[in-house]
């Protein structure tokens, strides 16, 4: 399924940790590199993010937040 990434929500969970910056450039790399996502970006029925935050931001900061993204 696909879906915008700005009807995503992300909980407090999310906002207030700090990824790792290894695997936020090893996302962004390989979606500069091949055009796709190396992992999903899962949510809720309710469209809160419940994993895949790391591609999320990866996807937020390579493209618009209207991007589509790979969604389970």
């Amino acid at each position: 399924m696909k879906m915008n990434l700005s009807e995503i929500k992300i909980p407090e969970s999310f906002e207030s940790s700090v990824p790792s910056l290894y695997k936020y450039e090893k996302c962004c790399r390989y979606y500069k590199e091949t055009g796709n996502q190396d992992r999903y970006i899962v949510v809720d029925e309710k469209n809160v993010l419940v994993d895949g935050y790391i591609m999320y931001l990866s996807l937020i900061h390579i493209s618009e937040p209207t991007r589509l993204g790979m969604i389970s």
